[in-house]
This record gives C-alpha cells, sequence and structure tokens, in this order.
C-alpha cells in the first residue's frame, strides 16, 4: 500500500498546477514574519493520514528558502537566509491532490499527525 499511495500522489505533487497552487498560497501567507518565500524543493516521502472525518492527506516533507524582506527585523539576521525544512499539507477531494497552502514547521511528520489528532496510514 505504500508505494502505491506514493506512486499515486507524486504526480500530482510534480505537477506544475499543484506545487505552484501550494507556494502561491504558502508564500502570501506572510509566514514567517519578515521573509519571502523564494522556493520549495521536495526533502523526502510523503507520509499519509486520515483526519477526523476519515478525508485522506498528504504531509509532504519539502526544503524552504527565505530571504529578508528589505526593511524587516529580519534583515539583518544571518539565519534569515538559511534554508528550513516544513511539511506540506494537501489532501485529496473528488479523485485530485489539492492544497490549501498550509505548512507546519519544526514538526515531523509523525508529530504534526499526533498534533493534528490524525491517523497514519503510510508513513
Amino acid at each position: 500500500m505504500r508505494n502505491w499511495l506514493r506512486n499515486w500522489f507524486r504526480p500530482a505533487f510534480h505537477s506544475h498546477e499543484c506545487r505552484e497552487r501550494f507556494f502561491a498560497i504558502a508564500s502570501a501567507a506572510g509566514k514567517p514574519r519578515g521573509l519571502r518565500w523564494l522556493s520549495v524543493e521536495p526533502n523526502g516521502e510523503p507520509t499519509f493520514a486520515h483526519d477526523t472525518r476519515g478525508q485522506l492527506h498528504a504531509l509532504l516533507p519539502l526544503i524552504v528558502s527565505f530571504e529578508p524582506i528589505s526593511g524587516s527585523y529580519m534583515e539583518d539576521v544571518p539565519a534569515a537566509r538559511i534554508p528550513r525544512p516544513i511539511l506540506a499539507l494537501f489532501r485529496h477531494e473528488r479523485r485530485t491532490w489539492t492544497t490549501d497552502g498550509r505548512s507546519i514547521f519544526n514538526l515531523t511528520a509523525i508529530q504534526a499527525v499526533e498534533m493534528l489528532g490524525w491517523r497514519v496510514i503510510v508513513a
């Protein structure tokens, strides 16, 4: 089941539309403050989980690169330019994968699933 789910999800994320949709929404959210999103790159395999209603989600580890926004308090912080790991959340809806740009910082996929109260299907 693990390979089947991953093979089912992989083309969706690697499609220009899905990846660009995630990037556009997540980068427009203004988090973290003072930083502009530059790029996202996959950083491992997705973890799949069901939420409390039974909807299927994929938590994909990514590396996001930032640059400080000119004039922000982050402009002189050297660590602001260090690429950071995040989890990008995708959900399966009507035979396709979609996203609302939600990202989780500083947690592993298993920690995020526990925090959200979801149930892991494939890690």
